[in-house]
């Protein structure tokens, strides 16, 4: 569960985010969205000149939808239902918050297992992280024992 210092910065940020939005400034609300969420302010500028900036300005309304989905943490205790085989993971730079709901969701998960930590990534952990780990497991599950 999130600490009321973290919900409390959530809420803010969510504050400023739609204020911007309302105001027809999508390009600043998503720059404060995405400081807001750890992005370097120097790098936020910088987006700008790259091809991926205005498909991310027309999707910056989408962002009021984004923050209410993530206003609260997941009802993770809903994991202690699920029969398919899982494996949590979260990226070593991800924010306290996504590390937290991650050791939450392994602990309502039937049976025992680790969450593996992908050190260097954030919550956008690349494919040239996650495939290997993705192959490991795949590999361990179509394998016989041994």
């Amino acid at each position: 569960m999130a600490d009321q210092e973290e919900q409390a910065t959530y809420a803010e940020l969510r504050a400023q985010v739609s204020s911007l939005l309302d105001e027809g400034r999508h390009p600043a609300a998503l720059r404060q969205f995405l400081v807001g969420i750890g992005m370097p302010r120097p790098f936020t500028y910088l987006l700008r000149f790259t091809p991926d900036w205005r498909p991310m300005v027309a999707l910056a309304p989408t962002l009021t939808y984004d923050m209410a989905l993530t206003a609260e943490p997941p009802p993770v205790e809903l994991a202690s239902t699920f029969a398919a085989p899982m494996h949590v993971a979260v990226g070593g730079k991800s924010p306290r918050a996504l590390h937290r709901v991650a050791n939450q969701l392994v602990e309502a998960l039937p049976g025992e297992r680790p969450v593996t930590v992908v050190e260097g990534q954030d919550h956008m952990v690349s494919a040239k992280a996650i495939v290997p780990l993705l192959n490991e497991l795949f590999e361990a599950e179509v394998s016989p024992p041994r």
